[in-house]
């Protein structure tokens, strides 16, 4: 793995630097480093990466397949007492909710009852997009 796809890899999943090296039992800096290629990725902190990775895509396939039209997330930072902190939680409801067109609401907010509606994305990244008034 290189270090622009670790990097690449541990954003896409809404982990922080802070949260894996928690996890992997080492300082941030390791992690600064391994992402700047100033160091090498170990073997195993690769391999538990790409498996966060592969346990978050089964994740969001299996609530895809749930069709659920309301999924909560956790409204805080807060990721001392969890497997995966809030941030994952709430990446995962996004790309759900792209598929499904579910609302995503925090966790003990009352569902306000709006259409919420998902942004058409432009066909192309140099497509202009009109500013919002």
């Amino acid at each position: 793995m290189t270090p622009a796809l670790f990097k690449a890899t541990r954003e896409s999943l809404g982990l922080s630097v802070a949260w894996l090296a928690r996890r992997w039992g080492v300082r941030r800096q390791s992690v600064d480093r391994w992402e700047s290629g100033e160091r090498s990725i170990p073997d195993a902190i690769a391999l538990d990466l790409q498996s966060l990775d592969a346990y978050t895509l089964s994740t969001i396939h299996e609530q895809i397949d749930e069709d659920a039209e309301t999924l909560t997330v956790p409204q805080g930072a807060g990721e001392e007492d969890d497997q995966m902190p809030p941030s994952w939680y709430r990446m995962v409801a996004k790309r759900v909710a792209e598929q499904t067109g579910a609302r995503v609401l925090y966790e003990g907010q009352d569902d306000p009852g709006w259409e919420l509606l998902l942004p058409t994305m432009p066909a192309s990244p140099d497509t202009q997009v009109a500013p919002f008034d």
